[in-house]
């Protein structure tokens, strides 16, 4: 009697166990290999390491879990295995819930990393994030990881437009801007916004948007063009700075407008054209001379910071300089060329 109902208890247990398992509340019995795997993550030798994670990633999705470590597991140990998910790309799309809690957490620029990695299934809640978050840092890290995805969409560029434009936090403001010009939106939309961010004696920090329209080509650089001539000291040095980064721009006519620059009356502003002609390199020898005379200048109105921008651009430029032409005696066709005489 008695062994017929410890069998029957036995049986509504592992009813009950099965039940709760296919509802997700009892997690199954990691694979052995998986568990060994995600041991060794945890070991010393890189090496080791490194064959584990390998693994792992050629193992997939059904490694996900285990690789969920416990808050109480070391931190170098969790950023491993997160790590190791965004080796996997898009089969990790099952951890995008779990990674978006992970970003509240230390670990988020891990996690902001391997959510990017993942790319368009971490892209609808990292938007619903930057709309529910009440925090500063988790909102700046959204708009990152945002950045990450290199996903040219429309949705990903309303969301950051409206963080550039409305959230209150500057941090925010300024990763919204970087993020918009890693991901090249070149529309007139975005390209005012930004102007608009970076031509300002207020709370924003226009170097962000400034150095987002460096890398936004032609377009971008036009309207860098415009920034040089703002009334805003603080906007016309960071947008001379930057047109030295502006590679993908025709370089003739950001060096004339840095060669304008270099007559400011700032010395901040000189000093940063003085720095983006030395970027510009090569291409802006032409601007030699008026350079030579800008870092005298700056030394005798005594900004040492501007000066030595100058002095570097200075040496820069000149081991640019191509040497000059050797001078060849060339005779006129038809005349008789004269040998001197030996005394």
């Amino acid at each position: 009697m008695l062994r017929g109902r410890r069998r029957i208890r036995l049986l509504v247990v592992s009813s009950v166990v099965a039940f709760a398992a296919a509802c997700g509340r009892v997690e199954p019995s990691p694979d052995p290999e998986i568990a060994r795997l995600v041991e060794r993550l945890r070991g010393s030798d890189p090496e080791d390491v490194d064959a584990a994670a390998r693994r792992l990633v050629q193992i997939g999705a059904p490694a996900l879990e285990a690789l969920k470590l416990p808050s109480t597991a070391p931190w170098p140990d969790r950023s491993t295995a997160i790590e190791v998910m965004g080796w996997m790309g898009p089969q990790a799309e099952p951890v995008v819930p779990w990674l978006i809690e992970v970003l509240r957490t230390d670990l988020r620029l891990t996690a902001s990393t391997t959510l990017g990695k993942i790319g368009p299934a971490a892209v609808p809640p990292l938007i619903a994030l930057l709309d529910s978050s009440r925090q500063a840092e988790v909102r700046r890290v959204a708009c990152a990881t945002l950045g990450l995805t290199h996903l040219h969409r429309d949705d990903i560029r309303r969301a950051l437009l409206a963080c550039l434009t409305d959230d209150p936090a500057g941090k925010v403001r300024d990763e919204a801007a970087s993020a918009l010009g890693k991901l090249s939106f070149r529309d007139v939309e975005t390209l005012r916004a930004l102007e608009r961010t970076a031509d300002t004696n207020g709370p924003n920090d226009p170097f962000y948007a400034a150095y987002a329209l460096a890398h936004l080509g032609s377009e971008g650089t036009e309207v860098l063009l415009r920034l040089a001539l703002s009334p805003h000291e603080v906007t016309r040095a960071v947008a001379v700075g930057c047109l030295g980064n502006a590679c993908e721009a025709p370089v003739e006519p950001r060096i004339d407008a840095v060669l304008v620059a270099l007559r400011d009356p700032s010395t901040w502003v000189r000093g940063n054209a003085a720095g983006a002609l030395r970027e510009i390199g090569q291409a802006a020898v032409r601007a030699l001379p008026e350079l030579r005379q800008a870092a005298d200048a700056l030394a005798r109105e005594g900004d040492e910071v501007a000066a030595s921008k100058a002095r570097d651009a200075v040496e820069r430029l000149t081991a640019a300089e191509p040497p000059p032409a050797p001078v060849r005696n060339e005779v006129p066709p038809g005349a008789r060329a004269i040998t001197p005489t030996p005394r």
